[in-house]
Parts: structure tokens; C-alpha cells; sequence
């Protein structure tokens, strides 16, 4: 083969591999004010922010012109999705990116699910499911409930004076929340659980090997229950502290800046307890 048809066969080589077109989205319907909003992406990043109109709209890009998009709806309920074509069900590259920009009423129920796209939901006021598998969740709390789950990601949630309940959970990635109150669940397996609420009802953590760090002003009659296998717990109870504290280590030391001092459960284990009552003890 001489140097000609050489270059004759890279040049059909290239040819052979077009370049992906990228996909625009926008598409629109209109809604009543507490529409069902359900979002499926696999790659990317997924925004929904809530505005006054009585619509849904979505824009936004998909990377590759394999995939389709599907966007169904009614007044009472919108479902938008980007399906993979079945060669990349299982296989995703940089190419497969989907970034989605969605609008939705304020008092719309909202339902997102993602593989690897990031979550971010601003000033929907209504409940709310949020569930990734490696990508970051970010979102706001009103009045009702939040659930918001993640395997690999970051989870961080905003309170904004509401109450409703929250459920917050990740198995390798951080759980971050900030001015909240009312009831949250917040579970890890080897992140960390960072909190800083207000009046609480009632707060359960719990990690295997991630730290927590709870800052708190406990409700009347609240509860706090924190567990962790071999992660540090800290909590830190604004003034007034009125509760009964029951505390018990395996095999670490127990650390408090008031009530008595903590006592060995025996003295063939290095196990620790502490139990008394501060204040009126109404809360646990």
C-alpha cells in the first residue's frame, strides 16, 4: 500500500465516526397550582426552580442525539424523562450528558430521580422526593415533607422557616443541614452528618463510621436518638437544656460540659455511660 492509500483510509476512517448532535429541549404545559412534577435523568443535572405561573416548562440540552425525551402531562400531572438508548443502558460517557432546566409552580409535588446528575431544587414549596445514585442533592424546606436520598453524593438542605418532616439519607457522602426544625431523620453509612437547627421536635441520626455534629435547641418534650459505630458524636443543645440524658459508649470516652461526669459500665471494659436530668426533663 503506497503513502496515497494510506492517507485514503484514515481519511475514511474519520468519516465513519460523525460527530454527536446536540439535542435543545423545550417544551411546555400548562398546569393547576399543585401540579405532580416527575423528572427521570441519567447523566448531567437536573435544576428545578419554582416560579408564580401555573406551568411546567423544561429546557436545556442533551449531549448526544441517541437518547430520547420523552414529556407527557396534564393539568394535574407532568412526567419528562431522558431515555439512553438500549446499547447504553449500562455504559455512559461525557457524551451522554443531559442538563435539564425545569419550572414548575410553587406549590407543585415534585418527584426527581438521577444515576450520576446532580439534583438542585429552589423555592418549591410543596412535598418533595429527591433520589440520585452518585450525583450531589441540593434543596430548600417549607411546610412539607421532604425525602431526599443518595448513594455516593452530597446531600444539603436549606430550611426557610418551614417544619415539615425530613427524611435525609446517603451511603458514602456527606448529609449537610441548616435551619431546619420540626423532625428530621438523617442516616450514613461512612459520611458525615453535619446539622445546625433550630427548635427541634425530634431528631434521629444515626452512622456507621461517619461523625456527627448536631447543633440543636431542644422543642418541649422533644427527642434526640444519635448512634454511630465508630464515628464521633457531638451535640450541642442551646440554652434552655431541659431533658433526661441517657449516654453509653462501647469502647469510647463520653465528654460533657454540663451535668455529672460519666462512669465505667465495668472495669474489665472500657466502656463508658452517663445518665442524669437537666432542667425539668421534659425532652429526651
Amino acid at each position: 500500500m503506497n503513502t496515497r492509500q494510506i492517507a485514503l483510509a484514515g481519511t475514511l476512517l474519520l468519516a465513519a465516526a460523525p460527530a454527536l448532535a446536540v439535542q435543545n429541549i423545550d417544551r411546555s404545559q400548562a398546569t393547576g397550582p399543585t401540579p405532580v412534577v416527575e423528572v427521570n435523568n441519567v447523566q448531567g443535572k437536573v435544576t428545578v426552580t419554582a416560579w408564580d405561573r401555573n406551568e411546567v416548562r423544561v429546557t436545556g440540552t442533551i449531549e448526544n442525539d441517541s437518547h430520547t425525551f420523552e414529556f407527557k402531562g396534564d393539568t394535574g400531572r407532568v412526567e419528562m424523562a431522558v431515555r439512553p438508548p438500549e446499547s447504553k443502558r449500562y455504559s455512559y460517557g461525557r457524551d451522554d450528558d443531559a442538563f435539564l432546566e425545569v419550572r414548575v409552580p410553587a406549590g407543585a409535588v415534585l418527584r426527581v430521580q438521577t444515576v450520576s446528575a446532580d439534583i438542585i431544587a429552589t423555592g418549591v414549596r410543596g412535598e418533595q422526593r429527591l433520589e440520585a445514585v452518585s450525583g450531589d442533592v441540593t434543596t430548600e424546606l417549607f411546610d412539607q415533607p421532604l425525602d431526599v436520598r443518595s448513594i455516593s453524593g452530597d446531600v444539603d438542605i436549606r430550611g426557610n422557616g418551614g417544619r415539615g418532616k425530613v427524611i435525609a439519607e446517603s451511603t458514602s457522602g456527606n448529609v449537610k443541614a441548616r435551619g431546619l426544625g420540626g423532625d428530621l431523620e438523617a442516616t450514613s453509612v461512612s459520611g458525615d452528618l453535619d446539622l445546625q437547627m433550630g427548635v427541634t421536635a425530634e431528631l434521629r441520626l444515626e452512622t456507621v463510621s461517619g461523625d456527627v455534629d448536631a447543633k440543636l435547641t431542644l422543642a418541649e418534650g422533644g427527642r434526640v436518638d444519635a448512634q454511630s459505630v465508630s464515628g464521633d458524636v457531638s451535640l450541642s443543645f442551646g440554652k434552655p437544656v431541659n431533658g433526661e440524658f441517657d449516654i453509653e459508649s462501647f469502647s469510647g470516652d463520653i465528654d460533657a460540659c454540663f451535668g455529672p461526669k460519666s462512669e465505667r459500665k465495668s472495669q474489665y471494659a472500657p466502656g463508658s455511660e452517663l445518665r442524669f436530668t437537666q432542667g425539668s426533663g421534659k425532652a429526651r
